[in-house]
């Protein structure tokens, strides 16, 4: 009784039930260098709120942002703005192309379908037509946008690598599943700003609490809303990549609030969870490195 109470028996790395909040951010920028009304660096006014949408440290305000300070710092008035040059189209089309539409293909049972909502789904869903509101939802992750950590991870993936055809596995010592890359289509110089902006965030921005001495890190937080238990919730986000040259591990971290009164933040929260993972992952291949080293040079 315990376990159902608790809901132990669900898989959550794999359950699409969540907002992907504002990691989703850089399924904005991609749209919005692949329509060409992204310029990294414009800067943007922020002041705490943009027709009638409040940014994350409303009331007080981020003032003037280019991108890459957009993304580390998180603002929420740079993306909606951002939104608006896009159009909801362009935000659909880039999550799909991701294949944010679908779960990942693994060797375990679906536990569900995510969704990337559009005009229709919420015609069909609410009842109501679709909105300014819903396409500034949709830029910073929130509104009926509901993914897996699972597909954050594969998003975060393909990002770093510039692979649209990565798929993951479960399956350790098995050969990785080999296809026709497809890069994400846009240029290395508008990649180069996003994974800046991703590295900047874990300098000086809202992913500050992931450093690991020796290593660049790209990352970025998120902190959600969602429903449980008729009860409105926090969810914590840090998704990244690591090193920042030469990519070798991408990464999702999602921690859910008990309670509304669980006060928690990805870069409070699920960030330094991700530096110990990420930590441990660089000792193991660190020792790895030292051990060939010795045998290659004995003495």
């Amino acid at each position: 009784d315990e376990i159902e109470r608790s809901e132990a028996w669900l898989p959550r790395a794999l359950h699409p039930g969540y907002a992907p909040a504002s990691p989703f951010k850089l399924v904005t920028s991609l749209a919005g260098f692949r329509k060409r009304v992204l310029d990294p660096e414009e800067k943007l006014l922020c002041e705490g709120k943009h027709k009638g949408m409040i940014c994350h440290v409303f009331p007080g305000s981020h003032g003037e942002l280019t991108f890459r300070e957009a993304i580390a710092r998180s603002c929420n008035v740079y993306f909606y703005r951002m939104g608006e040059r896009i159009g909801h189209p362009g935000l659909i089309q880039e999550a799909k192309r991701l294949n944010m539409h679908q779960s990942p293909a693994i060797q375990l049972p679906s536990t569900g379908t995510p969704i990337v909502p559009d005009p229709e789904w919420k015609k069909k869903a609410t009842g109501v037509a679709w909105a300014q509101e819903d396409t500034f939802n949709i830029t910073i992750g929130q509104g009926g946008l509901s993914q897996s950590p699972l597909q954050i991870a594969c998003m975060t993936a393909k990002l770093a690598s510039n692979d649209l055809s990565f798929q993951p596995s479960i399956l350790l010592g098995t050969k990785p599943i080999t296809s026709a890359r497809r890069p994400l289509g846009i240029s290395d110089s508008s990649l180069r700003s996003i994974y800046e902006g991703m590295h900047l965030a874990t300098t000086k921005g809202t992913a500050h609490r992931c450093k690991i001495e020796g290593i660049d890190i790209a990352g970025k937080t998120g902190t959600g809303q969602w429903r449980n238990h008729n009860m409105k919730l926090n969810l914590a986000w840090f998704v990244g990549f690591a090193p920042l040259e030469k990519p070798e591990v991408a990464i999702a971290v999602l921690i859910e609030g008990i309670i509304p009164q669980d006060k928690i933040q990805g870069g409070l929260t699920a960030t330094p969870v991700a530096r110990d993972i990420l930590q441990a992952y660089f000792d193991v291949t660190r020792k790895k490195l030292a051990r060939n080293d010795t045998n290659l040079n004995p003495n």
